[in-house]
């Protein structure tokens, strides 16, 4: 039997319309979340815009729109964000477009699009508001935006103007006021300015303020943020920035293994956003103190260049607690070799010594971030595949989509059918319907005959593009699919998902002939599955208007059931046909 999979990730069955959260007021918002976190946000987008309320019904208009900028952050579609905010409705009231411009603004912040944002500002600060908190807001993330893109200057500027107006003593201004004071290579006035703020964050820009004035030593400093690391909670974004700054005084100290190790957890996680522009790491950062570090351990027991079977060996006798040491040899020699069949093989070691580590996401920023591989071509293959299959495993379409872009010749030891399929789900998955449909032709028809499973699997991807309403190859799909089969039971239920494309594409002669054919296919239609046909060719025939056929049809069902519901579903059917035949009929006098 079909099972319906339209919006499933490559390895479950989920169906379209479940719940997504539980409970909710809005049974249709949550069809769209649900989308969300099935990892379909683009279809999720899609159904946003079919099914959000009118905006006269504010509330509710509000709970999808928060919804709608909730997708583009997590898709990174910044430009998406930039556009809704030129249109949103002008009939909403004062207050909600107010908090869609303030969060919008914050997100394109957060994005590091200062540039864009400072319409909307102006927008709210010439519409004024009575609540000088706001407006005080407002004015904060002008000088926000302001570092985001680096213009320090614009941002002193803008903060001297506020200092004045507003004459801020709290904490909150004090750390902004730090942040500009470093970005601007004055580190020992942010000191100075943050000796009385004691919050987590304080304590952090105040280290490296310290380190970066010299006042302590990158050993000292060291040795505080550590320390400072252990106090903090799991979860706390200040994480991430305690790892930039353990990466950078470990490189005033030359501490090699201290470098890496920070630079990969710290690459583990996003630097949070009033954070960013403290710290210029690219990536090409961890990848150079990769090389340095594998130079300095193969020369420690005086290896030679060029001859890559001692390096090998070396990295594989090292212990877990080294295997940043074997990273470092295995980046060395991809870095160095010219063949590339070696190369790929030292990338892939370095990749599973990442995984192997849980610091995939850090394997993740190495080779997407552009510098080192300024396209997608340029990864190596193996690691691609890697990367596809982590992407699917965190249910990241996108990344997955863009690793398996034009990676058709996977090799012998992946199975082509399982690798096609996942590029034609990841084509449909991303709204690339077409390149779907060509991906199944070549499969389909690069096979003279299919077995029963490989059959089966093909037919789930079809019935993702029926889901959507993607009519325009179903058909062509299914037809050329049962010629590429001998199982009779297989060819049987083909036929009746061809009835159903057609009945889709409103072709309802067609389709009433092949769920007829799949009725009789091997039997005499009065088991379940002739009986299902049967009734669906007698619908589609009264759609084609042959109305004494459909009801020639339901009578030969009703004398072959039994079932009393059965016998009252096709009563009312036949009901259903007097009826139309009396409308016909009064129509016509």
């Amino acid at each position: 039997m079909r099972r319906v999979c339209a919006l499933a990730l490559i390895s479950s069955t989920l169906v379209l319309g479940s719940a997504a959260s539980g409970d909710s007021s809005d049974p249709q918002l949550d069809r769209v979340e649900f989308l969300v976190q099935n990892g379909a946000p683009d279809l999720a987008l899609r159904f946003l815009s079919n099914l959000q309320p009118d905006p006269s019904y504010s509330q509710k208009w509000m709970d999808w729109e928060r919804l709608r900028f909730t997708i583009y952050r997590e898709k990174q579609d910044w430009d998406a964000v930039k556009k809704r905010l030129e249109v949103l409705p002008s009939e909403l009231p004062a207050h909600l477009m107010q908090t869609l411009l303030t969060q919008g603004i914050e997100v394109l912040i957060d994005s590091g699009r200062g540039d864009s944002v400072r319409p909307f500002l102006r927008e709210l600060l010439w519409l004024g508001s009575y609540d000088s908190r706001q407006v005080a807001h407002w004015r904060r993330l002008t000088i926000r935006s302001y570092l985001s893109e680096g213009l320090l200057e614009d941002a002193q500027n803008a903060m001297a103007s506020y200092q004045s107006e507003f004459l801020p003593n709290d904490a909150g201004w004090s750390l902004l006021y730090a942040r500009v004071l470093l970005q601007a290579g004055y580190p020992a006035e942010a000191a100075e300015y943050l000796a009385t703020v004691q919050s987590e964050e304080g304590l952090f820009l105040r280290l490296l303020s310290r380190l970066r004035s010299k006042a302590d030593s990158p050993n000292q400093v060291i040795k505080q943020a550590r320390a400072m690391s252990t106090k903090l909670p799991p979860q706390s974004p200040l994480r991430t920035g305690l790892r930039a700054l353990l990466a950078e005084a470990a490189l005033y100290s030359d501490e090699l293994m201290l470098r890496v190790d920070a630079l990969e957890r710290f690459y583990q996680a996003p630097m949070p956003a009033h954070l960013k522009g403290l710290f210029e790491y690219d990536v090409d950062k961890l990848w150079q103190a990769y090389i340095r570090l594998g130079e300095r351990t193969g020369n420690a027991t005086n290896l030679l260049i060029g001859d890559d079977e001692p390096w090998l060996r070396l990295a594989t006798s090292l212990t877990n607690a080294e295997s940043i040491k074997a990273r470092s040899i295995y980046a060395l020699l991809a870095e160095r070799t010219s063949n590339l069949v070696d190369q790929e093989a030292h990338h892939l070691r370095f990749y599973l010594s990442l995984k192997q580590s849980q610091r995939e996401d850090t394997a993740i920023r190495l080779y997407t971030d552009k510098g080192r591989f300024s396209n997608v071509q340029q990864i190596p293959k193996a690691v691609r595949l890697q990367l596809v299959n982590l992407a699917l495993a965190r249910r990241n379409v996108t990344l997955a989509a863009s690793m398996a872009v034009d990676l058709t010749n996977v090799g012998e030891d992946i199975d082509h059918l399982d690798w096609s399929l996942k590029r034609a789900r990841l084509a449909i998955y991303t709204g690339k319907f077409k390149d779907s449909v060509q991906i199944l032709q070549d499969l389909i028809n690069g096979n003279a005959m299919l077995n029963k499973d490989s059959v089966d699997r093909i037919l789930q991807v079809i019935f993702d593009l029926q889901a959507i309403d993607y009519q325009q190859a179903p058909y062509s799909l299914l037809n050329e699919l049962y010629q590429r089969t001998s199982e009779r039971g297989q060819q049987r239920e083909i036929l009746f998902w061809m009835g159903d494309a057609l009945r889709g594409d409103e072709k309802f002669d067609s389709a009433a002939e092949h769920y007829l054919r799949s009725s009789l296919f091997d039997s005499d239609g009065r088991d379940m599955w002739g009986q299902t046909a049967r009734y669906r060719a007698a619908e589609t025939l009264a759609d084609a208007g042959f109305v004494e056929d459909a009801r020639r049809i339901y009578h030969s069902l009703l004398e072959d059931t039994d079932d009393p519901k059965r016998k009252a579903i096709l009563e009312r059917s036949i009901q259903e046909l007097l009826l139309k035949d009396q409308e016909k009929s009064s129509t016509s006098h």
